[in-house]
């Protein structure tokens, strides 16, 4: 069962204008020190001395239980004043430019106001609302209005995106201002922009509407027609209508009123439509914080990928070798990557790169490097800093691809790993699917021939002309990349922490991986089956031969001489034999499961033998025996011709035939399995009397009866009339009545 923990805690921003409300209590913000928010305790209106400190974890905790809240720019001047005057009018959701025109309009609005209530009093014009009038205390309230709007609105007139000030009103606006404020209450959210709600919605002609309506599907289809040809389609609508309708014809809409009409289509309901339901889902759906962890290698998502580069397939010195024509002529393959990436720490903890396409031979050693020492690996790259990704993992997550299938999943059982095929969500698989996408834009985009994710990036580069990297360059590249780079980078996931951190942090904890700590059982879990014969030179795997004792003795002991060897591609000098089970239980075996077996030829090496390098070997050697056929051909062909020529020729000096079996003989052959088949066929108790020796299929001795026999017994051939016994015995009645004038005799 997995064990859960929260994720990472929520990252909390608060203004100086803010009002911060905890367990009833009202605090003002004063800013943030050692990764903690100081809230400064208010009494009413003053200002207290006690100051609490919270973190964020603790915030989204009180948050949690409804003790926590903030009221943003609570206590900026305007909504002071709001709240004094106890206006309810919600602002919080303008912009900064809405806000600045909505705060100009206020402040003309009660400048006047105050003006007119006034009444000439303290040195001050008499204004009335007359045209005439609003004029002239534009002309007095100008330099007051400005300078208050410019003090309570300072954040957004002044900096780098400083905003402009609107221009002064006329007074016809001005009017229009006063009644409208005066008629919502005397609220500031009176003076709200609707320019929203202005236009007339409904200009087009109801045929136009029709026929946008109609184009609108043509639109939405997985052909994926552009919306220039939606435009036109339109435009040779309205021709075709006007030619058959020419009393009521249509007037022409623009290019951009068609767009516009396309571009009101959601998203969603686009990419649905054009690209299909999945792609929608797998754009549009939100992704959460995925599966909780609580231990490293507790859950482990695997998946291949396939590079967007091209690889030289040759050794680094033959590439150093080549002119740039023979480089350009030589075979370029794209290497699938099959990765594994622990979801705690970000780590990659499994590697497998591989010339060919995804397979399960490579899913496979990606799983088995989790398991594995992946030190001598970074030695081989040329790394800093060490590799220390090692454990068996709980769980893997994998997609439904046949690489992950087959021996896959009899590996993975064996392995004692669980493994999980979720539906396609991209809150599954999120941290390898993040992983690929880094390296395709951070490690690819160092070396020449680059493919691009599709023909529109890759334009007119050559990708294949420009390769320049091997597959073992780019396989030590990749490891020093990961290594030296990737688990060193500050990842985003972890709270700007690092991969290798991450991973050290939890090694040293209660929950550290499990690492295997037996060499021969899991060269024997990650081994495939090979079945074989036992033969007296032991048993054959590819050309190689494997004997032991126990094989000898299998050899001369067991009627059943087919067993199953568990092979190890990574070393061939030995193998495994599962021994069967009806000798298991012999004293010799002891009831194990499996014996190890030795390769004749391989086993005095002192280091491992792959089975790379002995397939590579293999192509070698048959390159070599294909050459070899081919230069003795002509001699073998001759040498056949005149031994085959001499032996006709001896047979001629000794008078002995030399044309074997000839036609005649074949037709002579095919008239008696005629002649015998029809004998076989036919039932002899159907032939009439036959005429001595015009019947053609030997000479009649007895007919049946004319009655039909008793019961099922078969009718019996009668034999010779034997002379009556003397006693009371009688002779047998024949069953079959013997006509002596046509038995015929020579």
């Amino acid at each position: 069962m997995n064990i859960h923990v929260p994720r990472e805690p929520r990252r909390w921003r608060f203004g100086q204008y803010d009002r911060i409300t905890y367990k009833n209590t009202h605090y003002r913000y004063l800013g943030r020190e050692n990764r903690k928010h100081l809230f400064q305790r208010l009494v009413g209106d003053l200002v207290d001395t006690h100051i609490v400190t919270l973190d964020d974890r603790q915030i989204t905790e009180a948050w949690k239980l409804s003790t926590f809240s903030s009221s943003r720019a609570y206590f900026t001047q305007h909504e002071v004043r709001l709240r004094a005057r106890f206006d309810t009018s919600v602002i919080d959701d303008l912009s900064d430019h809405q806000r600045m025109e909505l705060y100009w309009r206020y402040h003309w609005v009660c400048a006047f106001l105050k003006l007119e209530g006034e009444n000439g009093h303290y040195r001050r014009p008499k204004t009335g609302r007359s045209l005439t009038a609003i004029g002239r205390a534009i002309d007095c309230l100008r330099e007051e209005v400005v300078g208050q709007v410019r003090s309570d609105l300072a954040d957004i007139l002044s900096g780098k995106n400083a905003l402009q000030l609107p221009s002064e009103p006329s007074a016809s606006t001005l009017y229009r201002w006063l009644r409208t404020f005066e008629d919502g209450g005397f609220m500031i959210g009176a003076l709200r922009s609707r320019r929203e709600n202005s236009g007339n919605r409904n200009q087009l002609r109801p045929e136009v509407r029709a026929m946008l309506l109609r184009q609108r599907d043509v639109y939405l289809d997985m052909r994926g027609p552009s919306k220039a040809t939606i435009v036109r389609n339109v435009e040779d609508a309205i021709h075709l209508f006007n030619l058959a309708n020419p009393e009521n014809s249509l007037p022409t809409i623009s290019e951009r009123t068609v767009r516009q009409f396309l571009d009101s289509i959601s998203p969603f309901e686009e990419t649905a439509a054009r690209e299909g339901p999945d792609k929608a889902l797998r754009k549009f759906a939100i992704v959460g914080e995925g599966a909780r962890v609580a231990r490293l290698l507790e859950r482990v998502e695997v998946d291949d990928w396939e590079f967007d580069l091209f690889a030289l397939v040759c050794t680094p010195e033959e590439r150093d070798q080549m002119s740039a024509e023979e480089r350009k002529a030589a075979p370029k393959v794209r290497c699938t990557l099959t990765c594994a990436i622990d979801c705690l720490s970000r780590a990659i903890v499994g590697f497998n790169l591989s010339p060919h396409a995804p397979s399960v031979a490579g899913s496979i050693g990606a799983i088995r490097s989790i398991v594995s020492d992946k030190d001598f690996l970074r030695r081989e790259a040329g790394c800093g800093r060490d590799w220390p990704m090692i454990g068996r993992p709980f769980e893997i997550v994998t997609d439904g691809g046949p690489a992950f299938g087959g021996d896959f999943v009899d590996i993975t059982r064996r392995a004692q790993i669980q493994r999980c095929v979720p539906e396609k969500d991209p809150r599954k698989r999120p941290h390898i699917e993040a992983f690929f996408g880094t390296l395709g834009g951070e490690f690819v985009t160092n070396f020449s021939g680059r493919t691009g994710r599709n023909v529109l990036e890759r334009g007119d580069y050559l990708s294949e002309e420009n390769a320049s990297l091997t597959f073992d360059e780019l396989r030590f590249a990749l490891i020093r990349w990961i290594v030296d780079f990737y688990h060193n980078q500050p990842h985003a996931g972890l709270g700007g922490r690092t991969p290798y951190g991450r991973w050290m942090q939890g090694l040293n904890g209660a929950h550290a991986p499990e690492i295997p700590d037996n060499p021969e059982e899991h060269r024997f879990t990650f081994s495939f089956g090979h079945t074989a014969t036992i033969r007296s030179d032991g048993i054959q795997f590819d050309h190689l031969h494997y004997v032991s004792d126990d094989v000898a003795y299998l050899f001369r002991n067991s009627r059943s001489r087919t067993v199953q060897l568990r092979i190890d591609p990574e070393d061939l000098r030995t193998a495994f034999m599962i021994v069967p089970k009806e000798v298991r239980g012999h004293e010799r075996f002891q009831g194990v499961e499996y014996v190890k077996v030795d390769c004749v030829g391989l086993k005095e090496r002192g280091t491992q033998f792959t089975l790379a390098e002995w397939s590579t070997l293999r192509a070698g050697i048959r390159e070599i025996a294909d050459a070899e056929e081919k230069e003795g051909r002509p001699f073998r062909i001759a040498a056949r011709a005149d031994l085959y020529a001499g032996g006709l020729d001896a047979m001629v000096r000794a008078n002995i035939p030399t044309h074997g079996f000839t036609q005649k003989d074949f037709d002579r052959l095919l008239k008696n399995l005629g002649q015998l088949e029809r004998a076989a066929l036919n039932n002899p108790a159907d032939r009439k009397p036959d005429r001595a020796a015009d019947e053609p299929f030997g000479t009649l001795v007895g007919r049946a009866s004319a009655t039909p026999l008793e019961g099922d017994a078969p009718a019996r051939r009668r034999t010779a009339p034997t002379k009556p016994r003397t006693g009371k015995a009688r002779p047998l009645q024949p069953r079959i009545d013997n006509d002596e004038s046509e038995i015929g005799g020579e």
